[in-house]
């Protein structure tokens, strides 16, 4: 167990009285969508588990408990004068970083029977296996192979998508040659948000962390929000639980609610535009894009590597897209407005 250095600060309780409710709307705009949808799909995972669903055996996140957060993110997110909203989304961007609390995993490790025919293709970085099943099963949720962990014989595959391992564990597992799938656990980061459904209130519990995050944070300030059936918003004040002295850490400004993302020309060219088949995305670094419809929804996402890239618009109906580019996790790249005839 951790003991404080020194004692600086203990409090527990309130900052500020709560507000009363505030009017706002459930509708996630494009910023708020492409920003938190990994947060939306890890805290859906984690409803999905704790109620026994069905849905706990779907690889991909079922949309409808997404949706039930999205609407309450949103309403905090489009609430009108209130400062709590604007230092969680604007100033400290807080996001699910702390690994301690992640459902899903960006990365797998998998086992493999160094003897099976397919095992020097992994060795040597091939994703593809010449078994068709297990080829198909990889490529339709994304995952390529990144490293060979050869002291293991384990193999490291990372995928774009955001899934529930679980259920894709079961079905590696079947196959000839793999001893073993899991995930890619992180440790350390800080920063989460706890939600909770009860009675038809929908609560976010927003925590920045920091000091000796590695061994679990010491220190925590906690913005809590409530939303009711009809989209209102209650804040309920501020939490603070500070242990040691260490400065709260300084804002990130990331300015969500004002954010205009171009993509820097020099890095990349998109072509053609407007796009009948196929979209060209040309890049000197490698990156994921997201592509979203007119409702702000993800309808596709995948890697680009440095060089000439294909993205197949003929699978989408014509209308007005956009195209987000990011690399590191949640760093923004930029974005440009695509359409399709």
């Amino acid at each position: 167990m951790k003991q404080p250095i020194s004692i600086v600060v203990l409090l527990l309780g309130l900052i500020h009285p709560s507000f009363s409710q505030i009017s706002s709307d459930c509708i996630p705009d494009i910023n708020l969508k492409f920003a938190y949808e990994k947060d939306v799909k890890n805290l859906a995972l984690k409803r999905i588990l704790e109620s026994n669903s069905p849905a706990a055996d779907e690889i991909i996140i079922s949309q409808i408990w997404q949706d039930s957060i999205w609407e309450g993110l949103a309403a905090i997110y489009n609430v009108a004068g209130v400062p709590e909203r604007d230092v969680v989304f604007d100033q400290h961007c807080i996001h699910l970083t702390n690994a301690n609390y992640f459902q899903t995993y960006p990365a797998i490790l998998i086992g493999i029977d160094p003897a099976i025919s397919w095992a020097s293709n992994w060795m040597n970085m091939e994703t593809e296996t010449g078994n068709a099943a297990l080829d198909e099963l990889l490529a339709t949720y994304g995952f390529e192979v990144t490293s060979f962990l050869s002291f293991a014989n384990a193999a490291r595959l990372e995928t774009p998508q955001t899934l529930n391992l679980a259920p894709l564990f079961e079905m590696l597992a079947e196959f000839e040659g793999i001893n073993y799938a899991e995930p890619d656990y992180l440790i350390g980061g800080a920063n989460r948000i706890v939600y909770e459904y009860q009675n038809g209130i929908k609560s976010f519990n927003f925590y920045l962390e920091w000091g000796d995050c590695f061994a679990g944070c010491i220190n925590s300030k906690i913005w809590k929000f409530a939303v009711h059936p009809d989209c209102s918003v209650e804040p309920l004040g501020i939490i603070e639980n500070i242990f040691i002295n260490d400065p709260i850490p300084e804002p990130v400004n990331c300015d969500l609610t004002d954010l205009v993302m171009e993509i820097e020309a020099s890095q990349f060219e998109i072509f053609p535009n407007p796009v009948r088949d196929v979209l060209q995305i040309k890049t000197e670094k490698d990156a994921v894009y997201k592509i979203m419809d007119g409702m702000g929804q993800v309808i596709a996402t995948d890697k680009l590597h440095t060089g000439l890239n294909d993205v197949l618009f003929n699978r989408f109906p014509s209308g007005i897209y956009i195209i987000v580019i990011f690399e590191d996790g949640q760093k923004f790249l930029g974005s440009r407005r695509i359409v399709k005839f």
